[in-house]
């Protein structure tokens, strides 16, 4: 590969690491926050305990989504969390078709994208069922491929 090339797979690597801090997917991001917020310390209390499985997770997540979406009608989570999914959609597609740099995606989105997929991989599989986008989360699966959600054990 040229220099000129590679320069060309990390500026555009660069490009979709500076999209995801700005608009408008920090915006999703922030919806997503607001949401986490309003959960207090539920989700951690969760992990504290040992966690449950994704399944459950989906249902938990699923359920606390529409009562704070029901209480805040111009807010939406859901279609935020479809989003960002989308958006790791379009890295694994520059990637699989080599015009990002895999090492700067995994540098700055690869950690994004396993705590986004730990939280809500079963809430964007569902949305993939239901919306008829067999490929959403695609991406999200392919840059966490090897990585896992739970604490590994020291000893």
């Amino acid at each position: 590969m040229t220099e000129d090339a590679r320069e060309r797979r990390v500026s555009q690597s660069l490009d979709l690491v500076k999209q995801f801090g700005d608009e408008p997917i920090s915006n999703y991001r922030a919806e997503i926050r607001d949401f986490e917020f309003s959960l207090g310390d539920e989700l951690d209390e969760i992990e504290r305990n040992g966690g449950i499985s994704p399944a459950d997770a989906a249902v938990l997540i699923r359920g606390r989504i529409a009562t704070f979406e029901a209480a805040h009608p111009d807010r939406k989570v859901a279609q935020s969390i479809r989003d960002i999914a989308s958006f790791f959609d379009e890295v694994h597609i520059c990637q699989e078709r080599g015009l990002c740099d895999s090492d700067v995606i995994d540098d700055f989105l690869k950690s994004e994208a396993l705590d986004f997929q730990c939280t809500y991989g079963g809430i964007v599989r569902d949305q993939s069922r239901i919306f008829n986008k067999r490929n959403l989360g695609e991406g999200m699966r392919a840059l966490t491929k090897g990585t896992t959600c739970l604490p590994q054990s020291s000893g």
